[in-house]
């Protein structure tokens, strides 16, 4: 049973790999956060990278850890958009298969199956492409292959619920674990960090009382019972307990390295990212309605019925689509929940109890979140929820059920039967995701292509943006910010040393901000048709006039650099 509970969750994602290893991994052009993503693992690889992806309002999600993660992928694989994608998928997959493992050791086999039908599940639902279920920014290979930050984070949240819930069961030590979990989601996407809080609050509260319960418990009976023979009481005799110590200080090793990079960005930086964070969420901006942050949620959990579509391209905060089916979910969440905490109480489960009420917590936590959002609360602020009903339903099988023996097989057979059409589901649904190449965005490669000519890797190449990142006057007009972005990404690639304007700090690092010495300028400005009498004009792409000029800093290139073309191209 423990082999089919490892091959029922791992098929989708074992499918997604082989498919990505076989893609061709050149000529991939990202466009906008994707573009970024990579951008930033590029930046981990040289040990440079000290917080996470930027967010339009100027500040950046507080760590780099996930960055340093690919970067692994990368070190191995190469840099790239396929590398970028393996990452994300083995990503998961990891975190997918250590929820399964966790349940295994704390329950056993059977319900490591019933986790793994339902973590499958999770998959087969992401696994959804198209048109619908996705977003620009994430790509069309859907959310289970997604680097995209908000939805590389379900699987760990999914894994910080269980890790929570399990360490309430004569099990501290895992607090450590779902601590470095937890601070990986939170530096990802810090939308989820009042869940993550509340449930690691609870959790350790709950983990203190029931500890210090069950070691009072442990010493009256040890006094009771001590021989004259060995009068140590049982915890003293041996060294059972050093390699749980040494897991309890790597753990806390890692979760100390993990936020170096942010406090030393904090501390060297005035303001640093930190203060922006807090000036931000303490500024008295208007969030939303209670109204609106549980409509979020219930649109958040309809996905688990009508796919990512249900709210990845859809401004949330109002009754959805759907509303009958999210209220039907949510409501059966609920009572589920309240059910199986009943049960599990009086059954005296520790792990199921707490990871049902973790499950309800972070349900009503992430409702409350939502209310702290500025401006539209766009579905993939909350899509991360789907992960909590899923931990509900998994607490479910934890329960002990009065079963004769005799039906105990036919409920195995049963039960790996659904899983298997389960994983069946998410595999092919995995197969028939489009193919790597539909990521490329064919205008960031026309930019590259006009560029690249035109400048050197021997100097800076400045890529003005005609104000647009400051919402200046061209905002309007130029509306291809994406496009700029995998430009600027490219350019890094193939080692042409970009830099860009103040406004785009937040984007890409004060490493990369221009000093005003630039080699080579690079104009990106709206169209016109007197475009074309520009000196240094090099073409059009979409709606934007591509110019190159040397730049105040030309002359101090080596007199023996090969002078780059300034020749106009025909629009």
């Amino acid at each position: 049973m423990t082999a089919a509970a490892f091959a029922i969750v791992f098929a989708p994602f074992l499918v997604a790999l082989v498919k990505l290893l076989a893609a061709p991994g050149h000529k991939i052009d990202l466009p906008d956060d994707l573009a970024l993503i990579d951008f930033h693992t590029r930046r981990a690889l040289a040990w440079q990278q000290q917080l996470g992806v930027f967010d339009r309002y100027g500040w950046n999600h507080p760590g780099p850890s996930y960055f340093y993660l690919l970067s692994i992928a990368y070190r191995i694989l190469g840099s790239g958009a396929r590398t970028m994608f393996i990452g994300a998928t083995t990503l998961n997959m990891l975190a997918a298969g250590a929820v399964v493992e966790v349940v295994r050791r704390r329950t056993g086999p059977a319900r490591a199956l019933w986790a793994a039908t339902w973590v499958c599940f999770l998959a087969s639902v992401l696994a959804i492409t198209g048109p619908v279920a996705t977003t620009y920014s994430e790509g069309p290979l859907g959310a289970l292959v997604s680097p995209w930050n908000p939805t590389i984070v379900i699987f760990p949240l999914l894994l910080f619920t269980v890790l929570c819930a399990s360490s309430v069961d004569r099990s501290p030590r895992l607090l450590i674990a779902a601590l470095v979990v937890g601070s990986f989601v939170v530096q990802t996407d810090i939308s989820v960090l009042p869940v993550v809080a509340g449930l690691f609050v609870a959790s350790a509260a709950t983990c203190l009382v029931l500890y210090l319960a069950d070691r009072r418990d442990e010493s009256d009976i040890v006094h009771a019972t001590v021989s004259v023979a060995d009068p140590r009481p049982p915890s003293t005799q041996g060294s059972v307990g050093q390699p749980h110590w040494w897991w309890s200080g790597l753990g806390s090793a890692v979760f100390v390295l993990m936020w170096i990079p942010p406090v030393i960005q904090q501390l060297t930086n005035h303001p640093g990212n930190f203060t922006l964070l807090v000036r931000f969420f303490t500024s008295g901006r208007t969030g939303q309605t209670a109204a609106a942050g549980a409509w979020s949620v219930v649109s958040a959990f309809a996905v688990l019925a009508e796919g990512p579509g249900e709210v990845m391209n859809a401004v949330l905060g109002s009754a959805p689509a759907h509303a009958v089916v999210g209220v039907v979910i949510s409501a059966s969440v609920a009572v589920v929940g309240t059910v199986t905490i009943i049960i599990g109480a009086r059954q005296k489960n520790r792990v199921a109890t707490g990871l049902a009420a973790l499950g309800l917590i972070g349900c009503l936590v992430a409702g409350a979140a939502v209310t702290r959002v500025v401006g539209f609360v766009f579905g993939y602020l909350v899509i991360w929820a789907i992960a909590l009903p899923i931990a509900i339903l998994i607490a479910v099988g934890l329960l002990e059920f009065p079963i004769r023996l005799r039906g105990t097989r036919v409920l195995r057979l049963l039960l790996c039967t659904v899983g298997i059409v389960i994983a069946g589901v998410a595999a092919t649904r995995t197969a028939a995701m489009p193919p790597l190449s539909t990521v490329s965005d064919p205008q960031v490669g026309q930019l590259v292509s006009l560029v690249t000519p035109a400048v050197g890797r021997n100097g800076t190449v400045y890529v003005d943006d005609a104000n647009a990142g400051a919402g200046g006057p061209n905002w309007i007009q130029l509306i291809d910010i994406e496009r700029f972005i995998g430009l600027v990404n490219r350019l890094d690639q193939g080692g042409y040393h970009p830099v860009v304007g103040p406004s785009w700090k937040s984007e890409f690092g004060p490493g990369y901000l221009t000093n005003g010495h630039d080699t080579w300028v690079v104009r990106l400005t709206t169209w016109q048709p007197s475009s074309l009498e520009l000196p240094g004009y090099r073409g059009k792409v979409g709606d934007m006039s591509v110019v190159v000029d040397d730049g105040p800093g030309y002359q101090s290139i080596s007199p023996h650099a090969a002078h780059p073309a300034s020749t106009s191209a025909p629009g």
